[in-house]
């Protein structure tokens, strides 16, 4: 029996096996043939077919997240946002790509900042290389949107740090640009954020070091950080090594001996600061009008050197004109029209940050008080271009005759106190009344610039106080400041000024420098820009093409414009009681 049984069994088991070969698990190694088609013909980039391909099978089982996140895609790629709207209101699956593509049509059409909370909660271990850098893309792109430019620099350093290596330093380029533009405040709180991330953490620390600019902080940083990409960008580190010979153009005879001899010392002084002994200075007289230029410009050419510095007179400048353009780098030593390097001791661009400050600090309407003459009309128009295109106003502005030493009448006028008085008597003679009044200030006036030598502002502070206005904020340049003598500035009490580290009193700077800066002189700002020049030297090429890089000198934090200007950014002080506060 169990023989018959068996010889029966075994054709069925046959019938059952061919019944399940044609069945429906037959045609599922085809479904998944079209499924690898469509995806290969879209990670190729052919989103026209794969669009064809994936929309029939979308259709066919709407939740193959694979399949939706593929169309989503494709229909981003090729701007179909309408199509991608639709589908949305037909599918509601959730996965990082969705969120991804989400924010990227939202930053097409409007901006993403509404996205960013999901983008920041996105799991990057299940993507792959290629969508981790669209993530980071796209959330740099909304947390910019968002205000928080912080976190969208993070995003662009990871970025970057995915990018090929000859595109990497480009990225860094603006990464170090975009860290040195935010607040010392904001990297101090997030650098602890990202001790398992060194590479952020680096980046954030380098920028809170503002990437050795004081010249001391970099082999600390290289210590910490040896191969880390920031450390590139720090002072010394990535010199141009080049400029080893170079030619100094300065006026060492005749009027202008004094200062160009000033800036002499300050560049020996600079040069024997420098232990590798990595510069080689050649000086050239210019004489006293620019007479010697000539001379002085084809021995420097003949002498074959890396790269010139100066003249410092502007009638040496303007006779460059006449010669060929150099074929070695050049930095003048004052304002020029020509395509050079500049690094100039401005004083239109003092009063410039003068205006600034005070817009900084809250004052939108104020006068010009500034002595007669050509200095004092030019600081005085460097001072309201700058505070009337920041939105300020300009009251008015009066130039004193430094020969006169009492400008009550004319300040009586200038701050309001006729008007005052003509109202009190004016109130007085309707109300019939004997009143108790006192003049007062106009309330318009919001502060006070300054642009002065010590001589003029000693008579012009005590008369503003004397007529009711020392509750008025008083700005002015460091030219104000020309000795620590306390008795002498004792009449200044309360104005605030800009300030050059080289002339700070206080005496920190005195505990990093190899040399007693008593030994200076008076022409401590000339000697500063000698020896800020030298050290600009190694760095002109790294701030040209960093418009964020800077470098700590004597005579001021500079930086470069993209008009190849180096710029000045003073400290701020206040004269109390004769001595002086730094106020930064």
């Amino acid at each position: 029996m169990k023989l018959h049984t068996i010889k029966y069994l075994i054709p069925l088991l046959t019938l059952l096996l061919a019944a399940c070969a044609s069945g429906p698990g037959r045609e599922r190694p085809k479904d998944e043939r079209q499924l690898d088609r469509a995806l290969t013909i879209y990670q190729q980039g052919r989103y026209f077919e794969a669009a064809e391909l994936l929309y029939p099978m979308w259709q066919q089982d709407p939740s193959n997240l694979q399949v939706y996140e593929a169309l989503l895609d494709t229909y981003f790629q090729l701007g179909e946002l309408t199509r991608i709207w639709s589908l949305q209101q037909k599918n509601r699956l959730d996965s990082v790509k969705i969120d991804v593509i989400n924010a990227e049509v939202a930053n097409v059409s409007e901006d993403c900042k509404e996205n960013l909370p999901l983008l920041l909660n996105a799991d990057t271990t299940s993507l792959s290389r290629e969508w981790q850098q669209r993530l980071y893309r796209i959330r740099a792109l909304c947390a910019f949107a968002a205000g928080d430019k912080l976190a969208a620099v993070i995003d662009r350093i990871r970025l970057a740090d995915m990018a090929e290596p000859d595109q990497q330093w480009l990225l860094y380029d603006d990464i170090v640009t975009d860290l040195s533009a935010l607040k010392t405040a904001d990297l101090i709180m997030r650098i602890r954020d990202f001790q398992n991330e060194p590479l952020i953490e680096g980046w954030l620390e380098a920028a809170y070091l503002n990437f050795g600019s004081d010249g001391e902080s970099t082999q600390l940083f290289l210590s910490d950080w040896p191969n880390h990409p920031a450390a590139r960008y720090f002072y010394g580190f990535q010199g141009d090594k080049g400029m080893r010979k170079i030619a100094v153009l300065l006026p060492l005879s005749g009027r202008f001996a004094g200062a160009g001899l000033a800036v002499q010392k300050g560049m020996l002084t600079a040069a024997s600061d420098d232990f590798e002994q990595s510069h080689e200075l050649l000086f050239f007289d210019t004489g006293s009008a620019g007479e010697n230029i000539a001379g002085a410009w084809f021995s420097a050419q003949a002498a074959q050197v890396d790269m010139i510095i100066g003249p410092l007179d502007k009638a040496s400048i303007e006779q460059l004109t006449q010669f060929s353009p150099p074929s070695v780098p050049m930095m003048v030593l004052n304002q020029t029209d020509q395509d050079y390097f500049q690094f100039t001791l401005s004083p239109e661009g003092e009063a410039e940050q003068a205006a600034k400050r005070m817009w900084e600090d809250g004052l939108r309407r104020v006068l010009i008080f500034a002595p007669g003459g050509d200095w004092g009309q030019r600081m005085s128009q460097a001072f309201a271009n700058e505070f009337v295109a920041l939105g300020g106003q300009i009251l008015n502005n009066h130039y004193f005759n430094p020969a006169t030493r009492d400008y009550s009448a004319t300040l009586r006028q200038q701050l309001g106190l006729v008007e005052s008085q003509l109202r009190a008597k004016n109130l007085q003679s309707y109300l019939k009344l004997d009143l108790q009044s006192e003049v007062v200030v106009s309330a318009e006036i919001d502060g006070i610039f300054m642009p002065s030598h010590p001589d003029f502002a000693r008579l012009l502070v005590p008369q503003l106080l004397f007529n009711h206005a020392g509750h008025v904020p008083v700005y002015a340049t460091s030219h104000i400041y020309m000795d620590s003598n306390e008795s002498l500035n004792n009449d200044l009490s309360g104005v605030i000024f800009a300030i050059s580290p080289i002339q700070f009193p206080d005496g920190s700077l005195r505990e990093t420098l190899n040399f007693d800066l008593n030994r200076i002189g008076d022409s401590r700002d000339l000697f500063a820009l000698g020896y800020d020049a030298l050290l600009l030297v190694d760095r002109l090429q790294w701030m040209s093409r960093v418009s964020g890089g800077r470098l700590q000198g004597l005579s001021g934090l500079l930086s470069m414009g993209p008009d190849k200007k180096i710029y000045r950014t003073l400290q701020w002080a206040l004269f109390d009681k004769g001595g002086v506060v730094s106020i930064n």
